[in-house]
């Protein structure tokens, strides 16, 4: 009975081990990728493109080219101006030396100044006359110089550091000294080029000749001053003599011995 009075008793429940949760994993999306930026034209390749008539008509190009033109007028007015000053004073001192000629005692007696100055003036034309005969004749020098040259093969071997040298040779030279200083160039580096093409083509020709009799004479000599030979059998490798030699070998040897 006392079992049947009895109260159940309710279980405990029993605790458990938590179930972990899982943390969802972020997805991330792909960068974007960037465009490569179109180079952008040039203002040299706009130009190239634009229409020349809408060019005249920019403000800015419309303005150099007025400037440019402008100038280009002014330097020939300029010039153009200072031609005909010339024209003016050589017709004048003509007239003047002209004049002076033909009345040289009367000026001389009666006005000393004036026949000075006119003598003045004819001793300037005639050191003028004389200076643009000398260029005259300097040039033509030149000119002939310069076309017999041209015929000979070694002037045609010039390089641009021979052109620079005899540019410093001539550098700072009066008229009257130009012409011998370039002679004196010309026959030095003529001299000079000669002499090298020479030792090339000896060099090409008679060097293998020369180098081959030089073998040859020390082959006979080292054979001339050698011991008899022996007829037993030879303990080590024979030395190798000058006609054994291989062609590098004997280069090797020759060089040393001319001292090249």
């Amino acid at each position: 009975m006392d079992d049947l009075n009895t109260t159940p008793t309710t279980p405990e429940p029993s605790v458990a081990d938590p179930t972990p949760v899982e943390t969802p994993t972020p997805v991330s999306e792909p960068a974007p990728v960037a465009e490569t930026p179109k180079p952008q034209p040039t203002w040299q390749e706009e130009l190239e493109k634009a229409d020349a008539k809408e060019l005249r008509r920019h403000p800015k190009i419309a303005g150099i080219i007025g400037s440019d033109t402008q100038r280009a007028i002014q330097a020939y007015e300029q010039r153009k101006q200072a031609d005909q000053q010339a024209q003016v004073r050589s017709q004048t001192e003509e007239e003047m030396l002209k004049f002076g000629e033909e009345n040289a005692d009367y000026l001389k007696q009666h006005y000393p100044k004036a026949y000075e100055h006119i003598t003045g003036l004819q001793a300037q034309r005639a050191q003028r006359e004389v200076q643009t005969a000398q260029q005259r004749a300097i040039t033509a020098v030149a000119e002939s110089l310069g076309r017999s040259l041209n015929d000979l093969p070694e002037w045609a071997e010039r390089t641009d550091e021979d052109v620079q040298k005899l540019a410093g040779a001539l550098q700072g030279k009066s008229a009257e000294e130009v012409i011998p200083a370039f002679n004196r160039f010309v026959v030095d580096f003529l001299g000079e080029k000669r002499a090298s093409n020479k030792h090339a083509k000896w060099k090409e020709a008679e060097l293998p000749k020369e180098r081959e009799a030089i073998r040859q004479e020390e082959a006979a000599k080292l054979l001339k001053g050698s011991a008899a030979p022996d007829t037993s059998k030879p303990k080590g490798e024979p030395k190798t003599g000058i006609r054994d030699m291989s062609d590098e070998a004997f280069d090797k040897y020759w060089q040393t011995l001319k001292g090249l």
